[in-house]
């Protein structure tokens, strides 16, 4: 028998000695990486459910003023107190009854009589007046405010026909308080996403990044799915393992982005602890191979 084979038959034996001691490490890394993701996924379907019940508490205040007696008897004036005080009550801005053409009758932003948009509407609440069912907005521009916005819409009846939009304007930090307000691990990040894929609310950087697209990512995967993880980049630059779960009562997405430093952390010590194996049985199988040469 050759050197070299009489050389090689203690690699040989060495190498399952060495699976055997690299293995666990690959295991452990791939199953705390599934924890990972899981455990994003269900932080996403916990925020999404907190904001689903924000929205319900608010759409039900409006629904409470849309069929009570005060705008039954179009009493404006009374209305619009009513109004102010449901809205200081609510994590809202204010409040807008609109007619059919999309008018401002009264906004709790203005005192009543002042003069108020003659469109100041977002398009989309007139599917108020199309279906007869609440409607929850995009991000819009406020006409009053002229600062980013997201609109609570609820039909006002009168024999089954829809005269008026009662709506609630609701500023990006309320709902990104609600977000902060998860308590997220150290690192973490959450963010509001709209159904045009812009930031509607962030639980960091809100100021900076509102308004602007989603990351690219989190955007291509929401084309084709509700819900799951995705790995992306955040606008900031940062690697995470994300996670998104949709909004049952709107068209907006709760996305959460878990920073995967650990885990890069860990695939470094793996591979060092590779490469040291090798170099080990390397050794090792050289000093056999001498010793039986």
């Amino acid at each position: 028998m050759s050197r070299w084979r009489t050389r090689r038959l203690p690699l040989l034996c060495l190498l399952p000695l060495l699976a055997s001691m690299v293995w666990p490490w690959v295991d452990a890394a791939q199953a705390r990486e599934q924890r990972l993701r899981h455990e994003a996924l269900l932080t996403a379907r916990f925020l999404a459910a907190a904001v689903d019940r924000e929205l319900l508490a608010i759409e039900a205040t409006l629904q409470v003023l849309a069929q009570g007696r005060t705008l039954a008897d179009d009493d404006l004036p009374t209305l619009h107190r009513e109004a102010e005080a449901a809205a200081r009550a609510q994590i809202v801005n204010n409040l807008v009854l609109s007619d059919r053409q999309g008018r401002q009758r009264l906004n709790t932003l203005r005192p009543w009589g002042s003069a108020l948009p003659e469109r100041g509407n977002p398009g989309v609440l007139q599917a108020v007046f199309e279906t007869g069912q609440p409607v929850v907005t995009d991000l819009f521009t406020g006409p009053v405010t002229g600062t980013p916005l997201v609109a609570v819409g609820v039909p006002v009846l009168r024999e089954g026909q829809v005269v008026y939009s009662l709506s609630a304007g609701v500023s990006p930090d309320r709902l990104g308080q609600q977000l902060k307000r998860s308590e997220l691990p150290e690192g973490w990040i959450a963010a509001l996403i709209d159904g045009q894929g812009r930031v509607v609310a962030r639980s960091r950087e809100a100021a900076r990044f509102v308004g602007q697209p989603a990351a690219a990512a989190l955007r291509e995967r929401l084309r084709t799915e509700r819900e799951g993880t995705v790995d992306l980049v955040t606008l900031e630059g940062t690697a995470v393992i994300g996670a998104f779960s949709p909004s049952q009562r709107s068209r907006w997405t709760v996305a959460v982005g878990a920073p995967d430093a650990e885990l890069r952390r860990a695939a470094l010590v793996r591979t060092g602890g590779l490469l040291l194996g090798l170099l080990a049985t390397g050794w090792l199988a050289w000093r056999l191979g001498r010793v039986s040469a």
